[in-house]
């Protein structure tokens, strides 16, 4: 049976990641999930309408790059964030799951153990507020 219950680490939250118009951005905990494989595939699931992260390591795949897969560790920034800037992938992910690209899209991941997959579901929005300050709150 699964487990129901999602356990938090109360400094870092949840995994998510942010759909913009200039590509897709995992926060510091999807990051770490990601981090921990060498390489990944990204593809979008029409009917559960989410995007899939596919991970592996270069052994298993005879020490090289499969085509359509990218190295992980190229698209972790400075700041320990994991960015893919691809402007055609997101259009076609707004395309498919009816998002607006004019503003920033957060989405809550989900770490598959036995597929191997990070899935952002498309359909599991986080609500971002502007308080009184003007900071952002999620």
């Amino acid at each position: 049976m699964d487990n129901p219950i999602m356990w938090v680490d109360a400094n870092k939250g949840f995994p998510s990641a942010t759909v913009a118009r200039y590509g897709i951005t995992l926060n510091s905990l999807a990051t770490e999930i990601v981090s921990r494989f060498e390489i990944a595939r990204i593809g979008y699931h029409k009917l559960d309408n989410a995007l899939i992260f596919a991970l592996s390591n270069l052994e298993d795949h005879g020490g090289k790059v499969p085509e359509g897969w990218i190295l992980i560790k190229e698209k972790i920034t400075p700041h320990g964030y994991f960015r893919l800037n691809n402007k055609d992938l997101v259009r076609v992910i707004a395309h498919f799951a009816g998002l607006d690209l004019n503003k920033k899209n957060r989405f809550m991941a989900d770490w598959d153990e036995d597929s191997g997959y990070l899935v952002i579901g498309l359909s599991k929005k986080m609500e971002t507020e502007i308080n009184e300050g003007g900071k952002r709150r999620s």
